[in-house]
């Protein structure tokens, strides 16, 4: 669900940081390669580094949403 946590990174430092869903949806794969290579996460997010593959469920609307800034 948008919004919500969809996995938490563990830095090598210890600290657990929270990864957040940009999107609602069914995810359709998690990226085997980042665990066992997570600097790709800081080096290549757009290629090689991607965490999650999500089938968005209301795109059109959570999109909004994404430009928008809360408060």
């Amino acid at each position: 669900t948008q919004g919500e946590c969809c996995c938490t990174l563990t830095g090598c430092d210890g600290f657990a940081h929270r990864v957040w869903a940009p999107l609602s949806g069914e995810v359709l794969s998690l990226n085997p390669q980042v665990e066992e290579e997570p600097e790709l996460i800081r080096q290549s997010p757009l290629d090689q580094g991607w965490l999650l593959r999500i089938i968005p469920s209301d795109l059109d609307k959570e999109l909004v949403k994404l430009g928008r800034p809360t408060r």
